[in-house]
């Protein structure tokens, strides 16, 4: 595996502000919905219902994914059982891996959606595998057919080199803190 350079700090901090930025707007955008919505953990039984509204789709090309349905895909299992092995797999679009449902407050409408998900078809293992399980790519031209998802793939992710950069800067951060706690009487 070849070595790649460490972050600089600047990197470090200026991914750490980013994440930050990204996580308070998140979060206000969090507090104006649950002050529009009961949602699902906070639904107390029984309640009236005014109407329902569905958002249901068909499975489709999703927006995580670049792919068109039925691209082949090198995928790599998140799940211990798979050994870091990389499969051969087809795309099929985006399904649902959850029903999402809450009441807005205003009106009484419950509203019922999918939370949908990239899926995959492993061939080797005759089984269906979501994106937010697993590593992918798709294969591009024939020489991607035999290449694995790496490691060094998976640490070269932008979100992830962002997360480690912060788990960087805060582990120093800690050290600095822990380092001024020693004094010399």
């Amino acid at each position: 595996m070849a070595k790649q350079d460490a972050p600089s700090d600047t990197n470090k901090k200026d991914a750490a502000a980013g994440l930050a930025d990204f996580i308070g707007k998140f979060s206000k955008s969090l507090v104006q919905h649950k002050e529009k919505f009961i949602t699902m953990e906070d639904i107390k039984f029984p309640i009236e219902v005014k109407d329902i509204k569905g958002y249901f789709e068909r499975p489709k090309k999703g927006f995580m994914s670049s792919a068109e349905m039925g691209a082949l895909v090198r995928i790599r299992p998140c799940g211990e059982e798979y050994k870091d092995r990389t499969f051969l797999g087809i795309y099929i679009g985006d399904l649902p891996i959850d029903i999402v449902y809450e009441v807005e407050k205003e009106d009484g409408t419950l509203h019922v959606r999918t939370y949908n998900n990239c899926a995959f078809y492993v061939f080797e293992l005759k089984k269906l595998i979501f994106g937010c399980e697993s590593w992918w790519a798709e294969l591009k031209d024939d020489a991607d057919i035999d290449r694995m998802i790496t490691d060094a793939d998976i640490d070269n992710v932008p979100y992830v080199k962002v997360l480690k950069a912060m788990v960087a800067t805060e582990s120093e951060e800690e050290d600095d803190a822990s380092n001024e706690d020693i004094g010399e009487d």
